[in-house]
Parts: structure tokens; sequence; C-alpha cells
């Protein structure tokens, strides 16, 4: 721990840990698989605290008592109690390395007040790191590659207060190497190894590194209360992190944003114009049902069909502009009834550019009967790896069919779900992806149904479902 931190771990079994950096075997022990993760800024959040934001008087005040700020400062911080201060922050001064890993995301403060004083950010920074670390050790654990030791290292184990709040916050004793110098002691006892003064890097570390075990221990107290403001944090985290594109957005010049949003909603109004009327075409809705939208780049908007317009009357000025939770910002007419459920896959799918619904008669049918459609095509294992799931029955006009849709996609990784009583949602990374998914669910549901007036269909297996999808997505068409 210090200017970042780097958490490596000793894991026993292979898994798939979520926003991890690296797992390599052997990579730190012979026989056991390390694991890194990491958060890219810790010691230099603390220093810009202390760099941009310190009054004179408080380092006057430091000066006096011969601390350096930072002691100062912790000094101040530890007479509080965890939500005094009455702030959450987000520690992405440098980016967010585990689990989000995505370099461009900047930090927060929420909460802030005329009386919020320099040790108040301060302390709410180093609980944030707190959170941060909390959040990887979670999806450790979430992962089946469980955290049950915590041993620290590095220039921030100098501080007591910032140690206390790891502790209180990851509800875990932590357990400090004595040595001041832990990296050069860890190359020390490989090197003793390849020398053969001992048999293995475990006996080396027995006897040659130095940790006081139970350093810190967390007070339950302050952990109780710690857990209220973690929520907070994992509300942000996710909001700001998955969710919103907004932490981008902040880091472009505003005043090119404008002609380039304009000109991407005109073209998206044209394009959904054309991709509606492949819905009739292929015999995937019927009237004025069914709709496609599409996220505009790099915005909290979205386009998507007028409510209640015959398809063959649809035209770019029939596609109106919406926020992200349905209201219409651009255009002459009310937004689709879907509009609510579109708007709530883009803002919990970032990966999602697109979204579709259709009521195609064989699909549909699978959604009256809440059955999935089962992969026994290779057609199947191609677009959807695997089978077309079914979510719970949900009524229209609120965020709870997108609830169901994004809780299937968590699960599955079919671009197409049936609702059910209710019809087919596809998603993908554009609007036209979107409809090639039910363009091919309605043909494969098809194929199903009259495989089905013959006999039982024969599934695939589970091998050549992934072996069949991997090559689709990978070789299959011009690359």
């Amino acid at each position: 721990m210090g200017t970042s931190t780097c958490l490596v771990m000793n894991g026993e079994r292979l898994a798939e840990v979520p926003g991890m950096c690296g797992v390599v075997e052997g990579g730190i022990t012979a026989g056991l698989l390390g694991y890194e993760a990491g958060q890219s800024g810790v010691g230099d959040v603390f220093a810009w605290v202390v760099d941009r934001l310190l009054p004179a008087a408080y380092r006057d005040a430091a000066a006096a008592r011969g601390l350096d700020p930072h002691d100062h400062l912790s000094a101040l911080a530890r007479q509080q109690a965890p939500g005094d201060h009455g702030l959450v922050a987000l520690d992405w001064l440098s980016g967010n390395r585990s689990v989000l890993v995505d370099h461009e995301l900047s930090g927060a403060i929420v909460g802030l007040t005329l009386d919020t004083r320099p040790e108040d950010i301060y302390r709410a920074l180093v609980e944030a790191t707190a959170f941060g670390a909390r959040t990887i050790v979670e999806t450790f654990d979430a992962a089946g590659v469980p955290v049950r030791e915590l041993t620290v290292a590095g220039g921030l184990v100098r501080n007591p207060f910032v140690m206390q709040v790891y502790a209180d916050v990851l509800r875990r004793p932590l357990h400090v190497v004595e040595s001041d110098q832990a990296p050069a002691v860890g190359s020390a006892i490989h090197a003793a190894v390849a020398a053969g003064c001992h048999a293995d890097v475990p006996a080396a570390a027995a006897a040659m590194g130095r940790a006081r075990r139970d350093g810190f221990l967390p007070d339950s107290g302050s952990s109780d209360r710690y857990d209220e403001l973690y929520d907070h944090y994992t509300t942000l985290h996710d909001r700001f992190g998955r969710r919103s594109p907004m932490m981008h957005q902040l880091r472009k010049p505003v005043g090119h944003r404008r002609p380039e949003r304009v000109g991407a909603v005109a073209a998206l109004r044209s394009e959904l114009a054309r991709l509606h009327a492949e819905l009739p075409r292929h015999g995937l809705v019927s009237w004025t049902s069914g709709n496609v939208s599409a996220r505009v780049p790099g915005e909290e908007l979205m386009v998507i069909k007028a409510s209640g317009v015959p398809f063959d009357e649809l035209t770019p000025e029939t596609m109106v502009v919406c926020d992200l939770a349905g209201n219409v910002l651009e255009g002459d007419f009310a937004a689709s009834s879907d509009a609510a459920t579109h708007g709530y896959v883009y803002r919990h799918r970032l990966d999602v550019g697109g979204v579709a619904h259709t009521h195609s008669p064989y699909a549909t049918a699978f959604a009256a009967r809440a059955e999935p459609i089962p992969c026994v095509l290779t057609a199947m294992a191609d677009e959807f790896g695997g089978e077309i799931p079914v979510g719970p029955f949900a009524r229209i006009g609120d965020d709870e069919i997108g609830r169901g849709i994004v809780d299937l996609m968590a699960a599955h990784r079919s671009p197409a779900m049936l609702m059910q009583n209710h019809g087919v949602f596809t998603v993908g990374g554009t609007a036209r992806d979107a409809v090639k998914a039910a363009v091919m669910c309605e043909d494969v549901a098809r194929t199903v149904h009259l495989a089905r007036a013959l006999g039982e269909p024969v599934p695939l297996t589970r091998k050549d479902i992934d072996a069949l999808f991997d090559r689709y997505h990978t070789v299959y068409g011009q690359r």
C-alpha cells in the first residue's frame, strides 16, 4: 500500500474473477495460482488533498506541532466517528483498475457543504479507498476464491489512522509486515531459494519474513457504521462506473459535443425508420405493436419509435429522442409505451447499443407457455450460445420488464429473451444487431415448433454449443 495499491493473492482453484488484472499458475508461490488486482490511486489521492486543497493555516498548524501535513490531517480526522462528516467519495482520481478496469473514470465527493473541512475530505477519501479494497475482496469471495487473511506492507502502514479505517471497513484483522522494505525482503526470499539456502519459498518466508499478526483489529461499532456508508459507496460505484457515461462525458470538450450529438441523432432516426420496416417484412409484428430503439453514443439518451404509429407511416420524424427514464426530450410524438423498459436496459448495460421488441408468433407462443426455446440447432448455438431464456411476467409501463431482461442477460449470453405472456426482447451492440437477433429468434422458434410436431428434438451438448458459438463470433464472416 503506497501511492497505489497492489492486491495479490494465492488461490487454490482457477476462477474467473471480474476485474482482475491477471492470474498465473505459480506466479507467487509454486503450486498455487497467483491472482492480481489493484487500485491505481491511493496514496496519490491523499497527496492530492495535501498538495491542492490544504490551506496555509493547516500547514502552519502542522509545522507548529512538528507534524507532516498527512499526520496532522490524520490526527484531526481520527477525532470523528464514521459518517460524522456527511460525505461519501469515489476514489477514482487515477481511474479504476479493479474491478471496473476503466482508466477514464474520475473521482467524486458527495455531500459537500459550506461547513466541510479539509480533514473531512481527507477522511472521506481514505474511506473511499478502503471501500474500493472491500469491493475487490468481495468480488474475489463471490467468484469462489475466498480471501481468508489480509497482510499489508508498504509506506501507508506507517499511518495508523489509515490502517484502522481499512480494518473497520473490511471487518477483518490486518497483519502487518514488519520490514519497511517488504519488496526487497521478498526478492531476498526468492534469491535464497534460488541459491539453495532454503528448500522452497514458504520455508524461506518462515525464516526470513516477519509479520505482526492482528496489527489492526476492526472495531465492531465503527464497522457497523461503515456498512451503511459502504451501501452509499456501492450505489455511486455502480451508477457512475457501470450505468452512466457521465464520467467519460465530463472529460470531453463540451463545446464540441453538441454538433456531434445533432448528427448522431439524425443518423439514428433515419436508421431506425429503415429498421422498423424490417419487422413487418419478416412477420415479427402486427399493426402498431413492436419497437426498436438505439442509444445515442456518448449521451444518456436514446431514440425510439413513437407510440401507436402504423409501420407504413413511420419516418425519421416519428422517431423521438428520450432520456434513459423514457421522457421525451425531442420530437412531436409520445414515446413508445416500452420506452421505460428500453431505458432501464441502457442504464444498466453500457454494452447495449440497441433494443428491439416484437410479438412474433412462434417465439411468443413459447413466451405464453413460460417456456425457454431449447438449443437444438446449430443456428441457435451460433447466434444465441444456448437456449433462449424466458423471464417472469411483468406489466408494461415501468422498469419491471427491464429488470427482468437485465437479470436474464446476467445469467445467459443469448441476445434474445422471452418475457412470459408478453413477447420477445432482443439486444445488441447496435439497433441493427438487435433486429437481427429478433429475426433469428423467430426463425429458430418456428423450426423448433415444427420439429416437435415430428417428435422430441435432440439437444446439442454444451461442448458443441460452446464450440459453435466461439467459431461464429471469432471466425465466421468477413473479418
